[in-house]
């Protein structure tokens, strides 16, 4: 092969400093500076990458030969350095450090609910490790801890340990593919997800929801429209009227997801389209609902849900739920859901065919005995 050809070109006998390779995923080879030494007793390494890169490929034979000459003569003023006895001789390369690694990733979220999980993620690593620490210094149990952190941290369930693992694992996967570290040290560390309770509202108390007089009316009739459309909560907050079109007789919802960022259209079925036509004559600004913070509205639905005598905790997302168990329990199939509610993959939807099955089989044990 032409890369056995390329790696014999490089001396490495009696120097200190070593001209290294390292395959890429793009089957390129990444060149880079290899020094071991000593200091205090113990044998450390330190790696110098040069944003070189040879292929190996016959095409490029003479290209890469001139790449590994150029790494030679690098490594050559290096090893002067190590003969000055300079030791320390990668200092001009940036510091990588643990907090610092996760805020590369912070700055690059875009989408309100990416930002969110990756701000919270963060707090709680900085819980566990008050002070910033080189990459180099995170190891296999540092990581193995933080997940035990996680799942003993009495603030959030184990699907939220999972999120948050999940992106500590993004963030050291990424530090390895830049080869800031040697190792992938959090593959195989795994937190599982639970399949939580999903509470969801039945047409019945949906009703007696819809006909409970409740001093915040903006609330109520943005929940239940909500639930008959399976909209997000950020979604919600930001609908306008003129997310709107008619179409053949017909008046559909046009909007952007919040959280996929693809635009989804919905036809509005009657009770969804009653509460527009309301909000529409109530006043002329262009949200839809005159909500306030987030806050608020999960005070208002937990105070009417209790009002309204109903025993469950519902919180805003549970219209979504209340919407696919209504679609399921009306014919909608799950592909169609899936599109409704904006699911990538039709498993995450068939959690709701599952709950109705639940349900059922809950209904057959409640007949009466002969």
């Amino acid at each position: 092969m032409e890369i056995d050809k390329i790696k014999k070109r490089i001396t490495n006998t009696n120097y200190k400093v070593k001209v290294r390779l390292k395959k890429l995923k793009d089957d390129r080879y990444s060149i880079f500076l290899d020094y071991h030494f000593f200091e205090n007793g113990k044998e450390l390494r330190d790696r110098k990458w040069l944003k070189m890169y040879v292929t190996g490929k016959k095409n490029d034979l003479q290209r890469d030969r001139n790449l590994i000459a150029e790494a030679i003569l690098i490594r050559n003023k290096y090893e002067d350095m190590v003969r000055q006895k300079s030791y320390d001789i990668f200092t001009e390369k940036k510091t990588i450090t643990l907090y610092g690694i996760f805020d590369q990733f912070l700055k690059k979220q875009t989408k309100k609910n990416s930002l969110k999980i990756w701000e919270h993620a963060i707090r709680h690593l900085k819980i566990f490790q008050p002070r910033d620490i080189k990459l180099k210094k995170v190891t296999r149990k540092f990581c193995q801890d933080f997940a035990q952190y996680l799942l003993d941290c009495p603030d959030i369930n184990q699907n939220t340990a999972h999120t948050y693992f999940t992106r500590f694992k993004i963030a050291i996967k990424k530090a390895y593919e830049d080869d800031y570290i040697e190792h992938n040290l959090a593959t195989n560390i795994i937190i599982r997800k639970t399949e939580g309770t999903r509470e969801y509202l039945t047409i019945e108390e949906l009703r007696r929801l819809n006909d409970l007089p409740y001093s915040n009316e903006d609330v109520k009739n943005a929940f239940i429209f909500s639930c008959f459309t399976g909209l997000r909560l950020g979604d919600l907050i930001n609908l306008e009227f003129d997310d709107f079109r008619e179409e053949n007789g017909n008046l559909y919802l046009v909007f952007r997801d919040e959280k996929t960022n693809e635009y989804n259209k919905l036809k509005l079925c009657k009770v969804a389209e009653d509460i527009l036509n309301h909000e529409k004559s109530t006043h002329n600004s262009g949200k839809v609902f005159q909500l306030l913070g987030e806050t608020s509205i999960r005070y208002h639905i937990r105070k009417m849900v209790k009002k309204a005598g109903i025993e469950k905790h519902i919180t805003p997302h549970c219209a979504r739920h209340t919407f696919a168990t209504l679609s399921i329990s009306n014919g909608i199939d799950l592909y169609t859901l899936a599109k409704f509610l904006g699911h990538n993959d039709v498993k995450v939807t068939q959690i709701y065919a599952k709950l109705m099955d639940e349900k059922k089989d809950e209904a057959i044990d409640k007949l009466p005995e002969l």
